[in-house]
């Protein structure tokens, strides 16, 4: 339900969270500290995986797919371009870019057509924000239930990037 952007610096023993709440009206609260070398600055970054897990584990309530993805773009516009890797495994169901399922009418071409053609304007905007900004999108699914990948392998595949799918993915065997 916010976006968590984590300040790296080498001189820090632990990150510094900034959080933003107002997913609709996104920007970034910092750029120096957001990119550094990862040979670096290794320790502070295994140290924010570890605590990035942890907080997964405790207090997980929603994905806000669609806001994570237009932060990304912004940090990544300030250096020209670059590409993000992004895990999915559920449907984003946070505004902006809340996404739902595609239910079986009547008609199953009319549904199987449905579910693989881009539909929704908040990913069409996006995608044409990464084409603008040289940003790519490579999405990493591993789902448990349905993710629409008409409309988000759309933005991954037409900005340049890639899908990978894992499914069946299970947390214990495939970890």
């Amino acid at each position: 339900r916010s976006i968590h952007f984590f300040y790296l610096s080498t001189d820090l023993y632990q990150t510094s969270v900034c959080l933003v709440i107002d997913l609709d009206d996104r920007f970034l609260p910092f750029i120096d500290g957001l990119f550094v070398d990862p040979i670096e600055s290794a320790q502070i970054i295994d140290t924010t995986l570890m605590s990035i897990e942890q907080q997964i584990k405790q207090s997980y309530s929603g994905c806000a797919f669609g806001a994570a993805l237009k932060a990304a773009c912004l940090a990544l516009t300030e250096y020209g371009g670059g590409q993000i890797l992004s895990t999915l495994s559920q449907i984003p169901i946070v505004s902006p870019g809340k996404l739902n399922l595609k239910v079986s009418d009547v008609n199953e071409i009319e549904w199987i057509k449905s579910i693989c053609t881009p539909s929704d304007k908040y990913y069409q905007q996006l995608l044409k924000e990464f084409v603008a900004n040289n940003v790519a999108l490579n999405l990493f699914v591993a789902p448990q239930r349905s993710v629409d990948l008409g409309n988000l392998g759309n933005l991954a595949v037409k900005s340049g990037g890639t899908v990978r799918e894992w499914y069946h993915f299970d947390i214990e065997r495939d970890e």
